[in-house]
């Protein structure tokens, strides 16, 4: 028809900045990034689970350590060394521990054990297996004395002793009993259990004994089984019975 424009076909393009389309979201590269989060903090959670008990333990090792150490007066060292720790059933155990020490004389001492294990109740005492205790005097006389079990009372400086135990000195005497108590301190062993032993004069038993490696400091001394020069004495109570070696050169 004459007089109208043709029309113009409309051509479809691109709206360019102004297009409402929202941008396509990665899902999977969310969910890469979101799985290694994931990993990295179980990853940090295991290392800690293992981390904090072990560092809680290192430090209960290093306080328990510590307060087993006896706090003697200036000038009397005690020094306790082992050769490894470790906590059995939430208790504390040395391997191999080493007491070292002076006693009331300056007198030195050394108690070692196969292992101890701290008393639960009291962070001052320990129990002690297969124990080796040796003591020492200025005049050169000894002590040693082994036990299967015991326990170590650091604030009282003693050890409580039961099973089989052996005394020896320097000077010839030996003692065998089931119970015993050692002051560390004075040198003083005391036995409560029947024994038996020997010295250089004979044979002997009896319910109760004491062996005192320095009698002079006794202030009132019971009467002594035998009697010698030097300072370690053995005394016996209740029921004793003695044997005495013949003497050479007598009748």
């Amino acid at each position: 028809m004459a007089g109208q424009e043709p029309v113009r076909e409309a051509i479809p393009g691109s709206l360019g900045p102004t297009s409402r389309t929202k941008p396509r979201i990665d899902w999977t590269a969310r969910y890469r990034a979101t799985t290694l989060e994931v990993q990295r903090y179980s990853r940090f959670v295991g290392v800690m689970k293992r981390a904090l008990p072990m560092a809680a333990a290192a430090i209960l090792i290093a306080v328990v350590a510590y307060s087993l150490q006896p706090r003697l007066p200036s000038g009397k060292k005690v020094a306790l060394t082992m050769e490894k720790m470790g906590i059995l059933n939430n208790d504390l155990m040395m391997m191999k521990p080493k007491l070292t020490g002076v006693d009331g004389s300056g007198n030195p001492y050394v108690v070692t054990a196969e292992e101890a294990i701290q008393d639960p109740h009291d962070s001052k005492r320990a129990q002690l297996k297969h124990i080796d205790a040796d003591m020492t005097m200025k005049n050169g006389q000894w002590l040693n004395l082994t036990a299967t079990r015991g326990w170590l009372d650091e604030t009282k400086q003693k050890l409580h002793l039961e099973g089989t135990i052996d005394v020896f000195t320097g000077d010839g005497y030996e003692v065998h009993t089931s119970v015993a108590d050692v002051d560390m301190r004075s040198g003083i062993v005391v036995g409560t259990a029947p024994e038996n032993g020997q010295g250089t004069l004979g044979t002997f038993r009896s319910d109760r004994f004491i062996i005192d490696r320095d009698a002079a400091h006794m202030a009132k001394r019971p009467v002594g089984a035998e009697a010698k020069k030097d300072r370690t004495k053995v005394y016996l109570y209740g029921h004793v019975q003695m044997t005495i070696y013949k003497q050479s050169g007598r009748s």
